[in-house]
């Protein structure tokens, strides 16, 4: 007995350790933070859909679809899925401690333990993972051959996988997606996982006909996400999105949808709901920097949409007066609301913060059109010490996983692009064997000082977070609107294309 008492002592103090060692970095630059943002986001989903077994292993149909992907593209079955851990859908969590010594060379060794994972299939966990796995720019960024992206791609099988299960196993009877609890019981829907699955069926229909990845194009699965995509928008008619969180993410949904879709009609709903939602936060009070945070995206991509300058107005009062006045110099994030004494951050709030951070630095019109446009400059030096405090030196981010990183890049950029040095190693990060690279499920500041409050991963949290991770490509970037096939779409539809045909 003392035995274990003393082996429990001392991982203990490893883990004090390792945590203790998280110090800043004199003159982070946005540039290493962004970068760091893009590799933390591929160390948890690559850790989800290929190494945790966190979900349904692929088998049978899948596999086989998954092999012939690879082969279409002249990659061999070893060469990628050797002795990883594919799955066809995610449970909604599990704990990320390693259950056996890890061996890179045996992918299979960093499994996670069955019997700890939450085994609810999630709409909007499948959803985030969905929208992370199919998002062209993230498959692009650091995967310079073709042969290296249809490697980086891999997860693309996987997503159609997900996409069936939503489709085929997750709609009640009044057509609305709905969770399914681990004994396969159908869940009461909620209006959240509507929108979120609205979005992932009009992404997986846009990347399955983008000219610009031909290697990704499929017109029978284009056809299917379109159709899905439809019934996913009458979901969201049925069970409308509430407050303000639900309305923010559902001008994005709307967005996507109305470029996706080959419905006229639904099309036009689609813009009049993006105005809609809008005007109503607009009116709306944020009282949680989630709220503002999120506000402050919505407005903005309703902006981009419809052109209406009130709503740019009002995403930069809101970055500019409400966030910044909870802004914490010291802590160095955010308060999570007024007058808070303790600020506990999930990676859905984290990502809710940068997607107001990365819409104030790559959507708003110059400070001087705008006098309450601080801008740029601003969401640039809080995105730097936000990122750097509430993820990393927080413990969010649980590990390094730079040993997924090709040594090409490594050669050629500061390893400060890759992982902050605060990063312990994942076999130093806790427990016996050590913990994944991926995000924990809520950190809290309390009294001077970070604390891991939930070390589990939270499929849905973290994914959306991994989303709002922002680098950007060719002057375009995941996490928002593809306007420029949005405004194809409309043109089309006002017939002004006609002309040229």
């Amino acid at each position: 007995m003392k035995r274990f008492i003393l082996i429990g002592l001392i991982i203990n103090l490893l883990v004090v350790y390792a945590h203790a060692e998280r110090k800043p970095v004199s003159g982070l630059t946005l540039e290493a933070a962004q970068k760091q943002a893009y590799w933390y986001s591929l160390y948890n989903v690559a850790h989800l859909t290929m190494f945790s077994g966190l979900g349904e292993v692929m088998k049978g149909g899948g596999m086989t679809s998954l092999i012939e992907w690879l082969r279409g593209g002249g990659v061999k079955k070893a060469e990628l899925i050797k002795d990883m851990t594919m799955v066809s859908s995610v449970y909604a969590g599990g704990d990320p401690h390693f259950i056996q010594s890890v061996d890179l060379q045996r992918k299979k060794t960093m499994r996670w333990d069955r019997k700890k994972m939450d085994r609810t299939l999630d709409p909007s966990a499948l959803a985030f993972t969905i929208i992370k796995s199919v998002a062209k720019n993230f498959h692009r960024d650091y995967h310079e051959t073709d042969f290296n992206q249809r490697v980086a791609i891999a997860m693309y099988p996987e997503a159609k996988e997900m996409a069936k299960l939503l489709a085929e196993k997750m709609v009640n009877k009044e057509g609305l997606f709905v969770a399914l609890s681990p004994e396969g019981k159908k869940e009461a829907p909620e209006p959240l996982d509507q929108i979120t699955v609205l979005w992932a069926f009009s992404d997986l229909a846009l990347v399955s006909d983008d000219p610009e990845i031909p290697p990704y194009n499929d017109s029978d699965l284009n056809r299917w996400a379109v159709k899905w995509a439809d019934r996913a928008f009458n979901a969201t008619r049925r069970l409308p999105p509430q407050g303000i969180i639900g309305k923010a993410l559902a001008i994005e949904a709307y967005g996507r949808f109305a470029a996706a879709t080959e419905d006229r009609k639904k099309r036009k709903d689609s813009i009049r709901l993006i105005a809609g939602f809008a005007r109503e936060l607009l009116r709306e009070k944020p009282e949680t920097v989630a709220e503002m945070g999120l506000s402050v995206y919505g407005l903005g991509e309703a902006y981009r949409v419809t052109g209406d300058y009130s709503f740019s107005e009002k995403a930069l009062s809101i970055f500019n007066v409400d966030m910044e006045g909870l802004w914490d110099e010291k802590a160095g994030v955010y308060a999570t609301r007024k007058g808070a004494k303790k600020y506990a951050y999930t990676p859905f709030d984290a990502g809710a913060v940068l997607s107001a951070l990365n819409t104030v630095l790559w959507l708003t019109i110059p400070a001087y059109e705008n006098p309450l446009n601080s801008g740029p400059a601003l969401a640039g030096r809080r995105y730097v010490r936000f990122f750097e405090n509430a993820v990393v030196l927080s413990g969010m981010q649980q590990s390094s996983g730079t040993y997924l990183v090709e040594p090409r890049y490594l050669k050629r950029e500061p390893e400060l692009h890759f992982a902050h040095p605060a990063l312990p190693p994942q076999e130093r990060a806790g427990g016996r064997y050590g913990l994944a690279p991926v995000y924990a499920g809520e950190v809290t500041y309390e009294k001077g000082g970070w604390k891991v409050t939930d070390r589990r991963f939270r499929t849905a949290d973290a994914m959306f977070l991994a989303n709002m991770s922002v680098i950007l490509n060719r002057h375009q970037a995941d996490c928002f609107i593809p306007i420029e096939r949005l405004t194809a779409k409309l043109l089309s539809d006002a017939g002004i294309l006609k002309e040229f045909e």
